[in-house]
């Protein structure tokens, strides 16, 4: 569930995270863990609902990247295209149909006694640096995705890309008291 086990404090201490905690996260995340084959199911159903989803909820690109969307589908509707509306954050709108079959494939799964893909669409237009809406629609299942593309690193005042020095105040919200 993304939940990393171990993490380095910014004392550089290590911790491993225990059980309790780890079903502590789980339970607020909304995945049943109270015994092994209710945690089973819950997995289960978390591989289910995003190996049947056309498109992941969210997808983060860098700039210098390929511009490709993972497609999902079951091997009995690959023969079925795939149409991608893409709307940029500055309005303009693109429409892609996609063969399924003709793209690469970069993941598979065997669920509920079929086999699912995952097969990546390169999009043949230029993407630029922002927040765009993505929708997919393949065998009459439809999903909609944020798409981010983001620049390979943030911007930096040339006095500090010299090697120059800044001071500020800062305040860690999460230490703050009312």
């Amino acid at each position: 569930c993304g939940i990393d086990p171990e993490y380095w404090d910014i004392w550089g201490r290590h911790h491993i995270i225990g059980p309790e905690a780890m079903r502590s996260i789980l339970t607020a995340m909304g995945v049943g863990c109270a015994s092994v084959e209710e945690l089973k199911a819950s997995l289960a159903e978390c591989a289910r609902r995003e190996w049947t989803r056309p498109a992941p909820p969210a997808l983060v690109v860098s700039e210098n990247k390929p511009r490709e969307i993972p497609l999902q589908a079951s091997a009995e509707t690959l023969a079925e295209p795939a149409r991608v509306e893409l709307r940029l954050e500055d309005g303009a709108a693109h429409v892609f149909e996609f063969d399924l079959r003709a793209l690469r494939q970069s993941a598979s799964a065997e669920m509920d006694g079929g086999a699912w893909m995952r097969r990546m669409a390169l999009l043949p237009v230029e993407v630029p640096a922002g927040y765009h809406d993505v929708t997919v629609t393949h065998a009459g299942r439809t999903a909609q995705m944020r798409y981010i593309v983001t620049p390979d690193r943030a911007w930096t005042h040339p006095h500090l890309a010299r090697g120059g020095k800044a001071a500020g105040i800062a305040f860690s919200l999460y230490g703050l008291r009312s």
